[in-house]
């Protein structure tokens, strides 16, 4: 693979899509478009199973960008000490994980 792939696949392993790596309607799951034919299969295995980490780290993003109050209430459990606590240790290490990208 060439340039072009290395960017897309950081791209991806950032949690962002690019044109030949990203999500399909039926999953939410990095992969390289099946329809690239520039790959060969082996390729497109490997390149696949490293993306992956992609879809976790949008996940992860999106669970940090949840707001919420200081003070827990039933309606909104997403508050407090500990979840505020937590979401500081998940930013400090996607933080590092982006860093080494």
């Amino acid at each position: 693979p060439g340039a072009g792939m290395r960017q897309e696949v950081i791209l991806a392993l950032l949690g962002c899509e690019g044109e030949l790596i990203g999500t399909r309607e039926d999953s939410d799951v990095f992969q390289v478009d099946p329809h690239f034919p520039h790959l060969t299969a082996a390729e497109r295995q490997a390149i696949n199973k490293v993306v992956v980490l992609g879809t976790a780290v949008r996940a992860i993003t999106a669970f940090l960008e949840v707001d919420g109050d200081p003070v827990p209430t039933v309606e909104n459990p997403h508050n407090g000490l500990y979840w505020r606590a937590l979401k500081r240790g998940l930013e400090e290490h996607l933080d590092e994980y982006k860093d080494f990208i």
